[in-house]
């Protein structure tokens, strides 16, 4: 598989972006909508602020932030603290996942 180095090489839409940008980041406003227009549903690890700038440009397809995958980070350090293992799970882990979806 070849990858395209820039935008401007990439010949197709993909299903999925991924973008790790650092909080506040921002991208000129052609390039968000370059990769809106054919990015798929953007997962954006970006959490604070939400929207991030990106999210924001990304029009119809679904803009997901990173607060999924916070939480489940977050689980992992507690069973590490509890256990000193990151697979062990919680008592009642469902419970602590809900409690925790419930304040995002």
């Amino acid at each position: 598989m070849v990858t395209p180095r820039s935008l401007d090489e990439a010949d197709g839409a993909v299903d999925l972006t991924v973008a790790t940008l650092p909080s506040g980041t921002t991208l000129p406003p052609e390039s968000a909508a370059r990769l809106a227009e054919t990015g798929g549903t953007l997962f954006d690890a970006a959490y604070a602020p939400w929207p991030s700038t990106l999210a924001a440009a990304w029009g119809a397809a679904p803009a997901v932030s990173g607060l999924g995958m916070l939480l489940h980070q977050a689980v992992r350090q507690i069973r590490i603290f509890l256990h000193g293992d990151p697979v062990s799970p919680l008592p009642d882990e469902d419970a602590v996942l809900a409690a925790m979806r419930a304040t995002l």
